[in-house]
């Protein structure tokens, strides 16, 4: 009797759950084409989101960042006065086409700096997937005579009506005189989520994010930029082999020692201000602040290279290339151009030697040395803080003794390509 009654229970169980998936075959979301399938998709597609005006260099990005399987494709076209403007394309659910996704601002919102970075904080949990920018500005929420910058955190989030992006925290540089002695002086403001009416400290705008999504799950998100070199042909193969050289860069993945070194101290967030030995307040009181090649860690992008023969420009929109300062000090050049054969290469040997006003003035501008440890080699970083230029002399001589006058390579790069 108990075997009869277990075949029974059995049998229960099997068309139970027959049923149950049956039931459940009419409302579950189709399973998402094979990455390789939706990138031939996307490249089918190219004539929505690969344009022809050749002026600017566009920078693209295949992501999956609402992890639901279906590719994303982002677009960042870098245009005048540092603006740059992104475009979200994404597959649709039954795999067939790839549709523009809404992407709108507020009024009051920042643009995040996508393209800027490849390492991004990622917050996962029940409201969805939240992707933490940077972005730095010289106009914000807060329009002022006398600002010089502005330091933003934004957040970014797919969604069911498309990209969804707003500023969780954001910090803002004043030139003000403030002790009546006819100097301006730069003071730093920290305002939660762009409300000037609330302030924070430096602590509570470090803390903004992680406080906004208390409870998530902390992953990084890693984004592989690609962009079309000057002569690549737009083949179907060509845009293939880029789209899927970026598809295998991205990642979402736990990493707690470079999620922490992505969390932003607001102390070193502005290149641009306090540049030439000027101070930073917060609340009349002094803050920490060294201008020096700590300023411009980040990427810059190569505009024009020349030597006593004349002037070499490379790439559309004059880009070509890139300088990328590491965290450590190093310096990691990748370029090329008939002038200068040696990019892409990691500067191991160079060490920085000095950092000090240039040419013995007391102009604001200034100049960080780096030079290998025989002397053969020097390299001078010269920003231009009103433009937003980063200007490089690269001298090379036959032995240490330095005998002989160097040659000479000119660089200039900026922070956004084109």
């Amino acid at each position: 009797m108990k075997k009869f009654f277990s075949m029974i229970l059995a049998l229960a169980l099997v068309f139970g759950l027959a049923a149950c998936s049956s039931s459940e075959s009419g409302t579950r979301e189709p399973e998402a084409p094979s990455a390789e399938d939706q990138i031939a998709l996307i490249v089918a597609s190219k004539d929505q989101w690969l344009p022809d005006d050749k002026e600017y260099t566009p920078f693209y990005a295949v992501t999956d960042l609402d992890g639901n399987g279906r590719l994303e494709l982002i677009r960042c076209v870098p245009g005048d006065d540092w603006w740059s403007t992104d475009t979200f394309f994404a597959v649709s659910e039954d795999g067939k086409e790839l549709k523009e996704l809404a992407f709108e601002y507020g009024e009051g919102n920042s643009h995040p700096d996508l393209v800027d970075q490849d390492d991004f904080r990622m917050y996962i949990g029940q409201e969805g997937r939240y992707l933490i920018a940077n972005d730095d500005i010289y106009m914000g929420p807060v329009q002022a005579s006398n600002y010089q910058a502005y330091h933003v955190l934004d957040y970014l989030s797919l969604g069911e009506d498309g990209v969804e992006a707003g500023d969780i925290a954001w910090c803002m540089m004043m030139d003000e005189d403030t002790n009546g002695d006819g100097v301006n002086e730069n003071h730093i403001y920290y305002y939660p989520g762009g409300d000037v009416d609330q302030k924070l400290d430096g602590e509570g705008y470090v803390n903004a994010v992680s406080e906004r999504f208390s409870g998530y799950d902390e992953q990084v998100c890693h984004i592989g930029w690609w962009s079309l070199g000057e002569d690549t042909e737009k083949t179907d193969d060509a845009l293939k082999t880029g789209l899927t050289y970026s598809w295998e860069e991205f990642s979402v993945a736990p990493n707690s020692e470079l999620f922490e070194s992505l969390v932003t101290d607001p102390y070193y967030s502005f290149y641009a201000a306090g540049a030439g030995g000027a101070k930073i307040y917060f609340e009349d009181e002094e803050v920490p602040y060294f201008p020096s090649f700590w300023d411009l860690f980040g990427t810059w992008y190569l505009q024009s290279a020349w030597n006593d023969d004349g002037i070499t420009y490379g790439g559309a929109g004059l880009n070509m290339g890139e300088l990328e300062i590491l965290s450590d000090g190093q310096l990691y050049a990748d370029y090329s151009n008939e002038n200068d054969p040696r990019g892409p290469y990691l500067f191991t040997e160079m060490k920085m030697v000095s950092d000090s006003k240039a040419d013995g003035t007391d102009a604001d501008d200034w100049v960080v040395v780096y030079e290998n440890d025989d002397g053969t080699w020097q390299m001078q970083l010269r920003p231009d803080l009103d433009r937003d230029m980063l200007y490089v002399t690269w001298y090379e001589w036959e032995d240490s003794s330095r005998s002989t006058d160097p040659t000479g390579m000119n660089l200039v790069y900026s922070r956004t390509a084109g």
